[in-house]
C-alpha cells in the first residue's frame, strides 16, 4: 500500500507512531502550512491516528517552539500551523524558509486538500510512485538551473508520478485554480508550456481544478483557442495533448479522478 512516505520520499526515517512529531514537522516543511485535520488525514495514510492525538503532538511542538500558528478573523476556531525557524532547522530543512506563512493561505490549504484526496485515490494503484509538492518541484528546478537570482519558475501545484514495470514514468500535473490569471499569462506562458510538456511526454496528464464557473469557462476557452491553433507549425502541438488536458469542476473532482485512474492504460499496465 502506498502511504505518506510517497510524499516525504526525500527523507529517510521510520514511519511509526513514535515518530509522529517528526512526520508533522516534515509535512509542514513540504506543504508550508496545514490544519490539524489535514495532518490527521495524511498521517492516516500511514497508520491509524486520532485527531486528539494530533493535537497532543502539536501542543508539544508548540511548547518547544518548533511550530507556530495563525488564525484569521473569519475562522477564529481554526488554527493554521507552520514551521518556525527553529523547527525548520531541527529537521535540516532544504527548502527556503517562508517568512510570511499566511501568504496565499487559502490556495495553500486548498491545494493540500486536493493533494491528500489524490494520494488517497492513487495509493491503490501498484504503479503509483510518489507525490511531488510545489516546494519539491521548485527545489529541483532551482537546483538544476543556472538562472540568475530572481528568475521566475512555473511549477504545478502538485504532481502524482506513476512508474510501470518498464521504468517508464507518467506525471499527472495538477493545478488548483482559485484565481483567474491574465489572458496573456495563459496564452503566452502557461498553456504553451503545458502543451509542450504534453507533446513531449505522451503519458503525461494535466488536470485543472476550479470551484468557479467563470474560471472553468475561461480555461475551456483557452483550451479551444489552442485547439484551433494546433496546426501552427511554430507551436508543434501533438493533437493528443488536448485529450490529456482536463478541466474539472471542484464538485466533480473525486468522481472524475477516480474514472481517470480506472481508465488509464499506463497506470493499470494494460
Amino acid at each position: 500500500m502506498i502511504k505518506i512516505r510517497e510524499l516525504l520520499y526525500s527523507k529517510h526515517n521510520e514511519f511509526r507512531t513514535e515518530n509522529t512529531e517528526w512526520l508533522i514537522l516534515n509535512m509542514l516543511h513540504e506543504l508550508r502550512i496545514m490544519t490539524a485535520d489535514q495532518m490527521m488525514k495524511l498521517i492516516n495514510l500511514e497508520y491509524s491516528y486520532q485527531l486528539s492525538s494530533v493535537y497532543n503532538r502539536v501542543s508539544s511542538l508548540l511548547n518547544h517552539e518548533l511550530i507556530d500558528f495563525i488564525q484569521i478573523q473569519e475562522e477564529s476556531n481554526l488554527r493554521y500551523f507552520f514551521l518556525t525557524k527553529k523547527g525548520h532547522n531541527s529537521i535540516g530543512g532544504i527548502y527556503s524558509f517562508p517568512k510570511v506563512p499566511e501568504y496565499n493561505l487559502k490556495h495553500h490549504i486548498e491545494v493540500s486538500n486536493y493533494l491528500i484526496e489524490s494520494i488517497r485515490m492513487a495509493k491503490t494503484r501498484p504503479t503509483f510512485l510518489l507525490a511531488q509538492s510545489e516546494r519539491r518541484q521548485m527545489y529541483e528546478k532551482k537546483d538544476m538551473s543556472k538562472a540568475k537570482k530572481g528568475t521566475l519558475f512555473h511549477v504545478s501545484d502538485y504532481i502524482l508520478r506513476f512508474e510501470n514495470k518498464l521504468a517508464e514514468v507518467s506525471d499527472w500535473h495538477f493545478e488548483i485554480e482559485l484565481t483567474l490569471k491574465s489572458q496573456n499569462r495563459y496564452t503566452r506562458a502557461i498553456f504553451p508550456k503545458y502543451l509542450r510538456v504534453l507533446t513531449q511526454k505522451k503519458n503525461a496528464q494535466l488536470i485543472y481544478v476550479t470551484p468557479s464557473n467563470i474560471i472553468y469557462n475561461s480555461l475551456d476557452t483557452f483550451k479551444e483557442y489552442f485547439i484551433l491553433k494546433q496546426q501552427d507549425e511554430k507551436l508543434k502541438i501533438d493533437p493528443t495533448a488536448f485529450d490529456r488536458l482536463h478541466i474539472v469542476s471542484s464538485n466533480e473532482f473525486t468522481s472524475v479522478l477516480e474514472r481517470m485512474l480506472d481508465e488509464n492504460d499506463f497506470i493499470n499496465e494494460r
